[in-house]
């Protein structure tokens, strides 16, 4: 299916509502090293990880240039990898995610994956409206209603 560069916050917020397992969908996930670090034990839960070391001589450059988004040094390393890797880069942090786009990085968050599996006939319509109201109502994700009927008008097209 796809590779991704993954945060802590989906991997977090899909354990939250016990659906972590639907993140080996994706064909690898790779994971900053520090990223691994904030969340512990819960990548044993997924079968397709890659944990890869980032040293932050080579994320200083980086790290100057994405300053003004306050970025802790494990959001850092995940960007950077999603850049050098050119791959997806999954994030609920808002900040992570706008730093992201200005390198011109494709960016999902959790909501955004469930509406992605979905339309790659991964889970079936009723899953996805389960899962995405989960999210709202059960996870530790911060999310408004406004972008939780986003994506279910996205799902029900």
């Amino acid at each position: 299916m796809l590779d991704v560069v993954s945060n802590s916050g989906p991997i977090i917020h899909f354990n939250d509502i016990n659906r972590l397992k639907l993140l080996n969908n994706f064909t690898k996930i790779f994971v900053p090293l520090k990223v691994s670090n904030e969340i512990g034990n819960l990548l044993s839960k997924l079968t397709k990880t890659n944990i890869i070391k980032v040293s932050s001589k080579d994320t200083n450059n980086l790290s100057k240039q994405l300053k003004r988004f306050k970025l802790h040094s494990a959001e850092i390393d995940a960007i950077y990898l999603a850049k050098k890797l050119d791959k997806i880069f999954l994030t609920d942090d808002l900040a992570a995610r706008e730093a992201a786009k200005k390198l011109e990085i494709d960016v999902h968050g959790s909501i955004g994956i469930i509406v992605l599996f979905y339309k790659r006939g991964i889970i079936s319509i009723n899953e996805a409206k389960i899962f995405i109201n989960d999210l709202y109502e059960k996870s530790s994700l911060f999310v408004s209603r406004a972008i939780v009927d986003i994506a279910m008008k996205e799902i029900s097209k």
